[in-house]
């Protein structure tokens, strides 16, 4: 016979409730605290994820890359400052020479939707650069714009990165880094600025842009006789001794009835200075323009005996490409503009035939 009695029943079946509802509500709160721990971890790898990307796209990361490619030449560089007095070439004229050339040393990795960088322009200098590729467009679309440095299009006055800079501000840091000893061993050689105008012939842009020019190389611009106005006047037979420690001006078309007009040395709408394409000589390196206009090697090299051709890379590309120069030297190019920020085999190929001087006669 069961001694259980009714109450003592009623009490053990509310007890065992009572256990498994406070073992179900224990459950309950470590799956709770589980997913809640999960939660704080997932919410602090998506603040950490996000945080890196930030950083990955900001102008400190993407200038530093840039730096960091910058510095690989170091070791390729051994430029000697007195190379044209040590070979005694001061006679000899600007045809004769191959410059090293820096295609829009301002921009930091890509060539569209990234930075423009005051502090990579000014190490491409210091790696021996003294030929600069700069484009220039209107800050805005009004009359009154200011000129700035970018990468886009004229049409539209599209400007694709991620910043500008102010003109001003871009001949400010050449002025202080490429004439000066405590940045570059050969500060005595000319620079060649090399403008290419985007402004949509805003005469008002053009002439500030003449301004900045005379406020920071008044004392180092050629005289009116060598101006591209002279039609006498062919900057490829003017002597390398006659430009040393001088600033060259060479320009795009839009120059013309404005103040700029008068520093302008040379322009590539003149049958004796030449523009073309990294693919003008043909060859298979997989980005070719099929529009582009093959051309002669050795009428191109008659051609450069006595007149000045550049070679610029891809300019409408969203990345940043090399190509093989020797072609273009073999054809007696003068500025074979290369984009320093790129390290491959092509620009080591490149940087090799400036490494003891910037100027190096053509063989």
């Amino acid at each position: 016979m069961d001694s259980t009695t009714p109450d003592t029943s009623t009490k053990l079946n509310t007890d065992a409730v009572k256990d498994k509802l406070s073992n179900g509500i224990n459950y309950v709160k470590e799956i709770s605290e589980k997913i809640q721990g999960g939660h704080i971890l997932l919410i602090l790898l998506v603040i950490t994820i996000f945080v890196y990307f930030i950083y990955s796209i900001s102008y400190t990361h993407r200038t530093g890359l840039a730096l960091d490619n910058l510095n690989k030449w170091a070791p390729e560089l051994q430029i000697n400052p007195r190379y044209i007095f040590d070979k005694n070439l001061t006679n000899k004229a600007l045809s004769k020479f191959k410059i090293a050339s820096s295609y829009r040393p301002y921009v930091t990795n890509n060539q569209m939707m990234d930075y423009c960088s005051l502090e990579t322009l000014q190490k491409t200098i210091s790696c021996g650069a003294r030929a600069l590729y700069i484009d220039i467009f209107n800050s805005s679309l009004y009359e009154n714009a200011e000129p700035v440095v970018s990468v886009g299009y004229e049409k539209g006055n599209w400007k694709l990165t991620l910043n500008t800079l102010h003109f001003d501000d871009v001949c400010n840091t050449i002025s202080q880094t490429a004439f000066s000893s405590g940045y570059v061993d050969n500060y005595f050689d000319p620079l060649f600025l090399v403008l290419d105008l985007k402004c949509n012939n805003n005469f008002h842009t053009i002439n500030k842009i003449q301004k900045s020019i005379v406020k920071y190389f008044k004392a180092r611009l050629l005289p009116s006789q060598y101006s591209n106005a002279n039609p006498n006047v062919n900057l490829g037979d003017v002597p390398i001794g006659e430009l040393m420690n001088k600033v060259v001006i060479i320009c795009s078309d839009g120059f013309q009835n404005t103040k700029l007009e008068e520093l302008v040395n040379a322009s590539w709408i003149n049958d004796n200075t030449n523009i073309i394409s990294f693919d003008s000589l043909g060859g298979n390196i997989g980005i070719e323009n099929p529009e582009t206009l093959l051309l002669d090697k050795e009428e191109l090299k008659d051609y450069n005996d006595n007149y000045l051709t550049l070679v610029h890379p891809p300019n409408a590309s969203f990345f940043t490409y090399s190509y093989p120069s020797q072609r273009f030297f073999d054809a007696h190019c003068h500025f074979v503009f290369m984009n320093y920020t790129k390290v491959d085999l092509n620009s080591i190929e490149t940087i090799k035939v400036f490494q003891n001087s910037s100027l190096m006669l053509q063989e």
